[in-house]
């Protein structure tokens, strides 16, 4: 339930704040640790 509401909250301030990207790039990297794959990504790039 907090995962959601924490979630929900965030979309809401990058739509008003034109950042989907932004908070697509966060739920990504949410997602791939909550499954457990951890280190490099090469959705991530490190400069």
């Amino acid at each position: 339930m907090n995962k959601l509401v924490y979630l929900t909250l965030l979309y809401s301030i990058a739509l008003i704040n034109g950042r989907l990207s932004r908070f697509r790039l966060l739920y990504d990297a949410i997602a791939d640790g909550e499954k457990g794959h951890l280190g490099i990504n090469l959705k991530f790039p490190l400069p």
